[in-house]
């Protein structure tokens, strides 16, 4: 690693401390110059705006669910895969609030269509087990993106809700989520009332 790559990775390690502690609206590049012990100026040559350090943080939050949705099997069915995924979605929110929430919750996706790739990303690799599971016929035929739009809105929604409205709720959210998701599956396979 360069003494660039070091300078930059240092600022942003400061700058995730400060959002972690007060919040991204606090963020300034003068409170990362001072919390580094840089000038302000010299966060400049490293990144041009607040909102420049934000994204990135938010970037590697990005990169580092999606290592955690890596290790679910591919061999696995499309259903079972589904339901791992969104459980990892929960379960690296509540390990990693702040960073969620950051990511998830301050910044608009990157994505403005149904046209825009998204392989190796989180979102990817559900849209990808909605599409086998079509093809294989675990999930009744429609449009693959609506079960992975439902699959994310689902999971974040719980995510959301246990880091912040109900975090001190005293419940088996790990229980509860497997009921929710499981059920939530499995309707995608019911076979429609003729």
């Amino acid at each position: 690693m360069t003494r660039h790559d070091q300078t930059k990775e240092k600022i942003l390690k400061t700058a995730r401390d400060l959002v972690l502690e007060s919040g991204p609206d606090k963020l300034s590049l003068r409170k990362v110059a001072a919390a580094a012990s840089f000038s302000p100026s010299s966060i400049y040559e490293y990144f041009e705006s607040k909102e420049e350090i934000i994204q990135t943080l938010a970037a590697s939050t990005v990169s580092k669910l999606d290592a955690l949705m890596a290790k679910v099997p591919k061999s696995i069915d499309a259903p079972s895969r589904l339901a791992r995924f969104m459980a990892c979605y929960i379960t690296f929110a509540r390990k990693q609030p702040e960073d969620f929430l950051l990511a998830f919750h301050r910044l608009p996706s990157g994505r403005t269509s149904p046209a825009q790739a998204v392989e190796g990303t989180p979102y990817g690799r559900i849209l990808k087990t909605a599409r086998d599971g079509i093809e294989d016929g675990s999930f009744l035929p429609q449009d693959a993106e609506t079960i992975a739009y439902g699959a994310w809105g689902l999971a974040h929604g719980l995510a959301t809700l246990q880091v912040t409205h109900l975090k001190n709720y005293d419940v088996n959210f790990k229980t509860a989520d497997k009921v929710i998701i499981t059920a939530w599956i499995s309707g995608l396979g019911r076979k429609k009332n003729s």
